[in-house]
């Protein structure tokens, strides 16, 4: 969607709610979420934001690729959590086969398996504050929040925790890396990311990408 008709279309919409279906037709494939009713643009991008979420894609796409689990989406696809007026866009997703019947045309209607947010200087608070008590809340697995300002990734999965009525609670629990700086994802069978590649001036191209994944599950036999 173009820039100039997004803000329009928010320019129109100022001062009022409209619901999630609304919000979809106005809005199609631009980049902006939904929340309580209203619509905010996402914060602008980086070169450097691209490029890594670029990386990350293919390195997921190459995995995905030898271990089809799933399927890969990068924003402004929408997840919309069932039962509550929210919608986010993560930069990436991943959502299993388990839960391709909650994925629809235009969004994901539940919970992504994986969630990643690559943190820029216009949304630490969102993404270290308010997204992750949203993604948590909203039972969204695994939380990758990787941080360019501060070189700093952080990876999350969520454990069940005993609530004081005796059930039980989703809690994000922090990943830590093994003895070779690398994370291990719990969502993802095998797969391992090297964390220092993340600041790499020159990222991995695609090739380099296959050659990863090819290691990484050949070291598994």
């Amino acid at each position: 969607m173009a820039e100039q008709h997004v803000h329009d279309q928010l320019a129109r919409i100022r001062g009022t709610k409209i619901s999630f279906d609304e919000f979809l037709h106005m809005f199609d494939s631009a980049f902006v979420e939904w929340v309580d009713g209203e619509v905010f643009l996402m914060p602008d991008v980086t070169v450097a934001h691209q490029e890594l979420s670029g990386f990350i894609r293919i390195l997921l796409a190459s995995y995905l690729s030898y271990q089809p689990l799933g399927e890969v989406f990068g924003a402004p696809f929408v997840m919309k959590f069932p039962g509550r007026d929210l919608s986010r866009s993560p930069d990436l997703m991943f959502i299993s086969n388990q839960n391709r019947h909650l994925l629809k045309e235009y969004c994901m209607a539940g919970a992504s398996n994986i969630a990643v947010e690559i943190v820029s200087a216009d949304s630490t608070a969102l993404d270290r504050g308010t997204k992750f008590v949203e993604y948590e809340a909203g039972c969204v697995p695994e939380y990758w929040l990787i941080d360019l300002i501060r070189h700093e990734a952080n990876f999350y999965h969520l454990m069940p925790i005993k609530n004081e009525e005796g059930g039980e609670d989703g809690r994000y629990q922090r990943i830590e890396p093994d003895m070779y700086g690398e994370f291990h994802s719990v969502e993802l069978p095998d797969f391992r990311l090297h964390i220092e590649t993340l600041w790499a001036v020159d990222l991995p191209n695609a090739l380099e990408c296959l050659a990863n994944v090819q290691a990484m599950l050949k070291a598994k036999e």
